[in-house]
Parts: structure tokens; C-alpha cells; sequence
């Protein structure tokens, strides 16, 4: 549900984030992959600012859309990598499946590590951003 994502996305900072393209019935009426409930979290709460608590964390796209323009959509918006799924009466070729499943395995632990070396540096910025507030202050009060 996609007020129920919207608390947790900003309310709790995850190591990995799977998101699915799209979020109910809504989202499969309309074509337009900047209206699917998907394209929106990440728009509006994972990628909005770096100041989000998940701005960092790196995203992979589920989708059973073997569309490659909302593919790409959403790697240009922000997500780190994707996975097609399919579904018994669409599958696609056995080497597809594979690859797409291998693919899947490989990428969730070097996500979870690109989500660590991203949070070092994010904290460092915030860091170096809480510095330059505190020291912009000192030089108001002189």
C-alpha cells in the first residue's frame, strides 16, 4: 500500500530498498511510468533530496513490465539495478530467466555494499553540512 511505504521510507533508513514499479490497480489503467506508484516513492521520498533518510540507499526495481523505457526510466530517476519478473503464461526464454535470476544474486550483496560506502560518505557530508551551518552561525554573532 503506498501510504504504508510512505511512512516506513521516511521513518526508517534501510541497507536495500526493492520497489516494485507499480502499486495498485491505478497504476496498471495508466501508462505514463512517471504516474506509477514506484516512479513516485522513489521521485517523491527515496531520491527527493539528500536530506532523505534513504537517499543513499540503493534501490532495485522489481517490475513485470518488459517495457525498456520504464526500465530506464527509472535507472535515470535513481535505482541501482532491476529485476524483470515473470509470470508463468508471459515467461520469457530459459537463458533470459537465468541470467535475470543470476543477475538478482550477484546484485544484492554488491548493493548492500555500494549502500555502505554510500552512507560513509553521505555521513561525512552531513557532517561537513552541520560544520559549515555551525561556523556560518559564528560569523553572524561577530
Amino acid at each position: 500500500d503506498h501510504n504504508s511505504a510512505v511512512g516506513l521510507l521516511t521513518t526508517i533508513k534501510y541497507d536495500l530498498i526493492f520497489l516494485d514499479l507499480r502499486f495498485g490497480q491505478e497504476d496498471h489503467i495508466d501508462r505514463r511510468v512517471q504516474n506509477f506508484g514506484g516512479y513516485k516513492l522513489l521521485n517523491e521520498y527515496i531520491r527527493t533530496s539528500f536530506y532523505s533518510i534513504n537517499f543513499s540507499t540503493p534501490v532495485i526495481l522489481f517490475t513485470a513490465s518488459n517495457k525498456i523505457w520504464n526500465v530506464i526510466s527509472m535507472l535515470d530517476q535513481g535505482v541501482d539495478s532491476y529485476y524483470i519478473k515473470e509470470h508463468p503464461d508471459t515467461s520469457f526464454d530459459l537463458d533470459f530467466s537465468r541470467n535475470n535470476v543470476i543477475r538478482l544474486k550477484k546484485d544484492v550483496p554488491e548493493m548492500i555494499k555500494l549502500g555502505y560506502e554510500r552512507n560513509l560518505v553521505w555521513d561525512l557530508c552531513q557532517n561537513i553540512i552541520t560544520i559549515a551551518k555551525k561556523i556560518s552561525l559564528l560569523r553572524t554573532e561577530f
